[in-house]
């Protein structure tokens, strides 16, 4: 099995899980996101920021999905109140501790139907043209105000590189048993119990060159 070393370091190591999670359980996405490297991108070399969404538009609804669909921070970093305040006839007094459920707020079917599923396509208008309008992931799953997360727009120029790497050079297959590699183990949707944090269920995914040449890019990427 060939792997990537991103040069980008180990920061977003946490949503490699992600990723194949959702490629194993949506084959039908990873498929149409490599036919769409294939025709944009090609064979003879890896994506790299330089192709951006506005030439690779289902590969960037497919990293707003993966921010959307199993977020690290179910319920965000803590906010303090700094005055008395009211929601709905509730009294939040000042100095209270507030967080803000993102993971309803993610997963609300009047926003994102179906919100249980991985489905790229909902970033996208009847043109395929990315459409994100009032209902892009990163505005909620980043943070708010003074806590709003510094390095936003490097967290997802990054995971967009790597999934386009990972996609364009392999094929993610389910997992397989420990025996003779051959019976492959089924996958869950499942969550570890990470106190704040979530991360999906931890499987050691099957990955395979896509052919010879991705796997020479990959070796040397």
């Amino acid at each position: 099995m060939v792997c990537i070393s991103h040069r980008r370091g180990r920061h977003l190591e946490r949503y490699h899980g992600r990723i194949f999670l959702a490629m194993v359980l949506y084959p039908g996405v990873q498929k149409r996101a490599q036919t769409e490297l294939d025709a944009v991108v090609g064979a003879d070399r890896l994506p790299d920021p330089s192709d951006g969404s506005q030439s690779l538009l289902y590969v960037s609804a497919l990293v707003k999905e993966l921010f959307r669909w199993h977020l690290a921070t179910p319920i965000g970093a803590p906010h303090r109140a700094v005055a008395d305040d009211e929601y709905n006839g509730f009294l939040i007094a000042a100095g209270a501790t507030v967080f803000v459920n993102m993971w309803a707020l993610l997963h609300d079917p009047e926003v994102y139907p179906q919100p249980d599923d991985f489905i790229p396509e909902r970033f996208l208008d009847a043109e395929g043209k990315l459409d994100v309008q009032g209902r892009d992931p990163t505005h909620v799953m980043f943070g708010f105000g003074r806590r709003l997360c510094p390095g936003r727009y490097f967290a997802e120029s990054t995971l967009f590189t790597l999934c386009a790497a990972v996609l364009s050079a392999f094929e993610v297959g389910s997992p397989v048993g420990d025996s003779d590699g051959e019976f492959p183990v089924e996958v869950k949707r499942e969550a570890t119990d990470g106190g704040m944090v979530s991360h999906p269920k931890v499987h050691k995914y099957s990955l395979k060159p896509r052919s010879a040449q991705a796997a020479r890019l990959a070796e040397t990427a």
